[in-house]
């Protein structure tokens, strides 16, 4: 990864980065500890991108419907695709890649 665009790449992985908080001694789980991690500016904007994406989509809101219905929980189904497409486009900028929305969603 490049020096120039290694900080864009951090601030859009500390986007999808999942932390369990564990004591060392114990390995007991100590909670969710998931809920102030983060850009909360960058969170939205992927949420966002994540409501436009499954209303204009099929392949997307095929994958959201699986999400739907696996939860029951519409924001759960959304954060959990726009943490898919933050992964994805962390990894597009990574490889100096164009982002492919089919690659994303394996059609």
């Amino acid at each position: 990864m490049k020096s120039s665009d290694s900080t864009l790449t951090r601030i859009l992985f500390l986007t999808v980065v999942w932390h369990l908080h564990q004591s060392f001694q114990t390995e007991k789980s100590k909670g969710v500890g998931n809920a102030k991690n983060g850009n909360a500016y960058l969170s939205w904007a992927f949420t966002e991108l994540a409501n436009l994406v499954v209303r204009f989509n099929p392949e997307a809101k095929r994958y959201y419907d699986r999400l739907f219905n696996r939860s029951r929980l519409r924001v759960k189904a959304i954060r959990s695709l726009a943490a898919k497409m933050a992964r994805a486009i962390f990894m597009m900028l990574k490889h100096g890649e164009t982002f492919d929305l089919k690659r994303c969603f394996g059609c």
